[in-house]
């Protein structure tokens, strides 16, 4: 996020050697998840799909890359996840989907983080 790259480019002695430590490159959204599933404990992929209640298919194929989320499919991934906001936050940015902000009412119903398994029946 904004306030950790601040950070990096604080603790550089230049410009230039933050940029020689190769912290800019690009991330694509499966290897965020997969970065995301280590953190949550090697949380398995059918457990993340239990949690979401998504298609099995259309997930595998989100975590390989074959397909991307929208944004209600993102929110309910992260919530199969377990991600906290900031997680969450950055899921959505590499989905191409607009964050979460609260100053729209739908927008704010999904900063309650529902029990696992309820992610489905909360999202339709």
């Amino acid at each position: 996020m904004t306030e950790d790259l601040l950070e990096r480019l604080l603790a550089a002695e230049s410009l230039e050697a933050y940029l020689d430590e190769g912290g800019t490159l690009d991330r694509q959204l499966p290897e965020h998840l997969e970065e995301l599933r280590r953190a949550h404990g090697e949380i398995k992929k059918s457990q993340i799909i239990r949690n979401c209640g998504l298609n099995t298919t259309f997930v595998y194929d989100i975590f390989t890359g074959k397909s991307g989320p929208g944004r209600d499919n993102a929110i309910m991934l992260a919530f199969g996840i377990g991600c906290n906001l900031r997680e969450c936050q950055r899921l959505l940015r590499l989905a191409a989907a607009l964050e979460l902000w609260p100053h729209a009412a739908r927008r704010c119903d999904h900063h309650l983080v529902p029990e696992p398994g309820d992610v489905a029946q909360q999202m339709r």
